[in-house]
């Protein structure tokens, strides 16, 4: 892993776009005359400027499919992959959005649209479901508002709403539910959930993110068997693909990487060489698969090396401890 992540680099400092400079700064204070620099090309960005437009209109508009890569709820996640953070005004505009819809119970609200047949209304309305609610939570405690009280609240209810296979299928909503197995766990509910506590190390060893995690290594030794909530972890969820928006493996092995219960587990051993065996001579990585919206990017292509994904990749591979490194 240790090659896989020095190539990655290599091929990184080759990178002119200024969000990837401006990472490889990081540890260069935020003050500096450097980092300012390539903070304000950021935000002079054109389509930068466009996603912090469309995640200004937070809660609209209603969210009517959760891989919906260009709505609000993801294109502010970007905006963080990209570099901004609180101490820029639109990620404070688009965080004052979030928190100005939390429920009484703590989750943060959505405009969703759930169809009669999930057990909606078919109208838009202000609701929590977890495949919505741990991406606005993700968000904000990314973004520098951890300690804010309204986002503990928010914590600690989402905690609260785990069972012994990590997180199921939930909501606001009483007669909601997706298309699975009221036993079985939200594949996708799991992920952005633990995707929370990625963030959030004094719960890394706690018994319910290890029977989450355990779950993905379930489903990655029995997907042949069946779909749970109509994920797999076949050939579609092996495809290499940026933003981290959907179930896949990149977006799993990204998350994982933070936790130490993980790191020696041999399934992950095995999705990590299913993502580094894909890495070209020059270092990079090639999206398998995009999000239609962002053609304009470089990681809207199939033909190059995106340099956002193969920071992805860096970045996960730098999570890791020394024992997978040199194995």
């Amino acid at each position: 892993m240790k090659e896989t992540l020095q190539l990655c680099l290599d091929f990184l400092q080759t990178v002119e776009e200024p969000w990837i400079r401006y990472w490889l700064l990081e540890d260069i204070p935020k003050n500096s005359a450097m980092r300012k620099g390539f903070k304000q090309e950021i935000l002079d960005h054109p389509s930068v400027q466009q996603l912090i437009d469309r995640c200004l209109q937070w809660p609209e508009p209603a969210l009517k499919r959760h891989n919906d890569a260009k709505h609000p709820l993801h294109q502010m996640q970007l905006l963080l992959d990209l570099g901004l953070d609180r101490g820029d005004k639109p990620i404070q505009k688009i965080a004052n959005r979030i928190m100005m819809f939390q429920s009484e119970e703590g989750p943060f609200l959505s405009q969703n649209l759930i169809p009669k047949h999930f057990g909606g209304t078919g109208e838009p309305a202000l609701s929590w479901i977890l495949c919505d609610t741990p991406l606005l939570l993700y968000f904000l405690i990314r973004a520098g508002y951890g300690k804010e009280p309204d986002v503990q609240s928010a914590i600690d209810h989402l905690a609260s709403l785990v069972d012994d296979n990590g997180w199921r299928c939930k909501g606001s909503i009483p007669k909601f539910h997706g298309p699975g197995n009221k036993a079985d766990f939200c594949p996708f509910a799991n992920l952005i959930a633990l995707k929370v506590f990625s963030q959030l190390p004094e719960f890394h060893e706690d018994e319910f993110i290890l029977d989450a995690i355990d779950s993905f290594f379930w489903h990655w030794l029995n997907t042949n068997e069946r779909k749970i909530y109509l994920f797999a972890m076949g050939t579609h969820f092996r495809r290499l693909k940026y933003p981290l928006v959907w179930y896949d493996l990149l977006n799993v092995c990204h998350t994982l990487s933070y936790f130490p219960h993980a790191h020696t587990h041999p399934v992950f051993a095995e999705m990590l060489e299913v993502i580094t065996a894909k890495q070209q001579d020059s270092g990079g990585f090639i999206p398998e698969s995009i999000f239609m919206n962002f053609k304009g990017w470089s990681f809207g292509q199939k033909k190059i090396e995106s340099p956002m994904m193969t920071w992805k990749v860096y970045e996960m591979l730098n999570n890791l401890p020394e024992k997978i490194e040199n194995s």
